[in-house]
Formats: structure tokens, sequence, C-alpha cells
């Protein structure tokens, strides 16, 4: 999102060819050839999806699992 703002689209297509070609290279390996067309939806939404997960886990919460009370 910063390298949007700022305008530096070269360091953002960097980026989305390294991820590309990392992804694809494990999705080929993996027998997922199909799902290598989402890659770049993936791309536009997971820096949202970063930043609210990361926002919301300063959140306090407590929860149970296995009948234990957590923090």
């Amino acid at each position: 999102i910063y390298f949007m703002i700022k305008g530096q689209w070269d360091i953002l297509l960097f980026r989305f060819f390294a991820e590309a070609l990392f992804l694809g290279s494990m999705l080929w390996f993996l027998n997922r050839k199909d799902a290598i067309l989402y890659i770049p939806v993936t791309q536009i939404f997971y820096p949202f999806y970063a930043v609210f997960f990361g926002l919301l886990s300063f959140k306090p919460k407590t929860y149970r699992w296995k009948g234990r009370e957590l923090k």
C-alpha cells in the first residue's frame, strides 16, 4: 500500500513477479495448476488482509480452548 501511495510501481511490479514466480512454481509442483490464475487476485487483496488482521491482533480477547481460559 505504501508503494502505491508513493507511486513506486517498479517495486510493486518486481514484488508481484517475484511472488508469482515462487507461488507459481509451488502450485505447479503441488499439481494445482488451476490455482495459478488466482495469484493476481490474491496480490491485490493480501496487503489489506495483512493490515486488517495485524491491527485486529492488538485487541485484547479471552477465549476458551480445550476447557482452558486463554488471554
